[in-house]
């Protein structure tokens, strides 16, 4: 059987794909259960599970994107490897224990094959927020109707709605996306586009619904009204909710059931470092910079970035960065100035649970900072001043206090 495994892992093509999917294959029965749910809670994919050789053959001839097929190491079914066989896919064959599992090496496995597509780059799911958005992507996915996607500039409503597309019944359709912003209430909408909308099957992608003009009002709200006949509605919106409500009552109540609400990447800093990998990779890809890493005082001080413009943003900047940098490590010296003068002002500290000594804390602070300078300038007080934004004479003085009070 492991000669077996090895034969296929070497002679089947390894790839990323677009519209991936995953089978696993004679689990028992719990472990498919456990091994299922993880799978889809980690990708926002459906994971397929079989137990029967023939069954096994005929999914693989039906899918044509399969790519990944997790075998379990324990399974001794010549049947099933065959299968594989015969079929002709292209697939990259993992050999998995449920029952010996590494869990987190399995994801990053995974992760590294599917080039997180499945999530969409910049929807990670580390942070508790975005865990329980992916749920509700998955749960909204599942159903026909329309969607308001809420999300700050640059919060990856697109890639939200892109996600839902493919994951929905309607992904052999096209989706069609339309910036509102760019119209304005002006009628330069054709009738071209109004037919395009009339006639898509598949999912109509609105940015910026509350900049609709009244030339598709009237259209836009018979498909709410009645969402199953023509194409499924995503709807998009810079706007808070309560903003959104305010403006456009209407459109809002025919809505409010089904809602996707991203946050600023401000409030979801758990997930910066992971975004800023995913980003790297795919840079590194598209510019031919293989090996480019980063600083870890450079990732501290883009997780402590306020980031108005949010994953739009941080892709910008990350791209940037492999081009000047590309196959070498990034320091936070190469940062923009702008970033870094930002921070000066945006210094973060969590309260523990029992408190603190605030007056012994800011203490500690600026005596560690005042070393720090000082050891920096080797002992030259007046470059230690400059570089804390004090007078000389202020430096001193506070050295003279912190002597006489240890």
């Amino acid at each position: 059987m492991l000669e077996d495994y090895k034969f296929l892992s070497d002679s089947f093509e390894e790839k990323k794909i677009d519209g991936p999917s995953l089978t696993l294959v004679a689990f028992k029965p719990k472990d498919n259960e456990l091994l299922k749910s993880k799978i889809e809670q980690w990708f926002s994919i459906e994971a397929s599970v079989f137990d029967n050789p023939d069954k096994f053959f005929g999914h693989l001839n039906k899918n044509q994107n399969e790519t990944v097929i997790i075998l379990n190491e324990d399974n001794t079914d010549e049947e099933f490897f065959r299968a594989i066989r015969v079929s002709g896919k292209k697939s990259k064959i993992i050999s998995f224990s449920p029952n010996s599992a590494d869990w987190e090496r399995l994801k990053v496995s995974l992760e590294g094959l599917l080039g997180n597509q499945s999530h969409g780059l910049g929807l990670t799911d580390i942070s508790l927020a975005m865990k329980v958005l992916l749920k509700n992507i998955r749960i909204l996915a599942r159903k026909n109707s329309p969607i308001l996607i809420c999300g700050p500039v640059g919060s990856g409503k697109k890639t939200a709605a892109n996600i839902i597309h493919k994951l929905s019944a309607r992904s052999h359709e096209e989706i069609i996306q339309l910036n509102l912003r760019v119209f304005g209430q002006s009628s330069a909408i054709t009738e071209k586009e109004i037919l395009r909308l009339t006639n898509c099957r598949g999912t109509y992608y609105l940015q910026n619904i509350e900049d609709l003009p009244s030339i598709l009002r009237g259209k836009i709200l018979a498909l709410l009204n009645s969402p199953v006949e023509g194409p499924r509605l995503f709807l998009g919106t810079t706007l808070s909710l309560d903003s959104f409500r305010e403006r456009d009552p209407e459109i809002y109540n025919l809505i409010s059931e089904n809602i996707i609400n991203i946050p600023p990447l401000s409030q979801r800093r758990e997930d910066i470092v992971a975004i800023i990998q995913q980003f790297i990779g795919k840079y590194s890809s598209i510019h031919n910079s293989k090996g480019t890493t980063i600083d870890d005082d450079a990732l501290k001080a883009l997780v402590e970035y306020s980031w108005p413009c949010n994953v739009l943003e941080l892709e910008n900047l990350i791209e940037r960065l492999v081009i000047l940098h590309g196959g070498i490590k990034i320091f936070r010296s190469d940062l923009p100035e702008k970033l870094l003068k930002n921070l000066q002002n945006s210094f973060i500290y969590e309260l523990p649970s029992g408190g603190l000594n605030l007056k012994y804390m800011l203490a500690e602070i600026e005596g560690s900072l005042m070393d720090q300078a000082l050891s920096r300038c080797k002992g030259n007080k007046n470059r230690a001043a400059k570089l804390l934004g004090l007078n000389r004479t202020t430096l001193v003085e506070k050295l003279k206090k912190r002597k006489t009070e240890s």
